[in-house]
């Protein structure tokens, strides 16, 4: 009776110092209606932070198309996430380019100025790559995104901290901005003045301006606290200076006039 009690003892011990590894994220089901489970050879995991949420996709190209939706859906923080993904051989006639999507929320400080997004299985160095299981047995691979939040101001919303053979760190900055670049798209253009023109006409009708907390900031070109045309007004001149050569922030410019 002793010896049994000892080795559930034992035994109970041994599983509460398994590794956190043990245990196995949220697998998700594909959105992809010709998923084959038996072409599976690779995982994906997302890691989230506490006190968030993020609408993750990835979608495929292959030669049949592009932007084939695979997974899609919002996801609390506070959780790992798994996604199986098919292998392919990625000859001429038989690829997969994956891409992931991430666009972070905090319930604090809003929503990221713009998603994370990366494409693997295209032979770029660190990211996942998947092999043809009927044809590389033994090759299974995993690889893992793991996401922090913090409200730093910086030129981009996200930025990757860290990188290894089969993780990446990936820093969101929900307040990150750069002031003129509302599309979040790292310039500055006509495309940004545009954004301003018709968020001020949907906040001028009384109707939800759509932009983000950090596109508001990078909107407010003029920092009088609204969004008006003259902000649209002043980037579409910085954007003309610019493209003639004009070497000068925003900022400098903006405060010269």
């Amino acid at each position: 009776m002793k010896i049994t009690r000892i080795l559930s003892v034992i035994a109970a011990a041994a599983l509460m110092l398994e590794p956190l590894s043990a245990f196995a994220a949220e697998k998700q089901k594909p959105v992809f209606p010709q998923f084959n489970k038996n072409e599976v050879n690779g995982l994906l995991t997302v890691k989230l932070p506490e006190g968030t949420s993020a609408d993750i996709s990835i979608t495929f190209t292959s030669p049949e198309g592009i932007d084939f939706p695979y997974y899609s859906g919002n996801f609390k923080g506070g959780s790992d996430y798994s996604f199986d993904i098919e292998g392919r051989d990625n000859s001429e006639t038989d690829y997969r380019y994956y891409t992931l999507s991430v666009l972070l929320k905090s319930s604090e400080n809003g929503t990221a100025a713009k998603a994370f997004t990366e494409t693997f299985n295209n032979g770029s160095e660190n990211t996942l790559t998947i092999k043809d299981v009927n044809d590389n047995p033994d090759s299974f691979a995993e690889y893992t995104y793991e996401f922090t939040c913090d409200d730093k101001e910086n030129a981009d919303a996200w930025e990757i901290t860290k990188t290894a053979a089969a993780s990446k760190t990936v820093a969101f900055h929900i307040s990150g901005y750069m002031l003129g670049d509302v599309t979040g798209d790292g310039v500055i253009d006509s495309r940004d003045a545009s954004n301003v023109l018709i968020s001020y006409a949907k906040a001028s009708a009384n109707q939800p301006d759509g932009l983000t907390d950090a596109q508001k900031k990078a909107a407010d070109v003029t920092a009088n606290g609204k969004i008006d045309a003259v902000d649209a007004s002043m980037i579409l001149a910085y954007y003309a200076q610019t493209s003639a050569g004009l070497k000068i922030s925003l900022a400098d410019f903006v405060a010269q006039r």
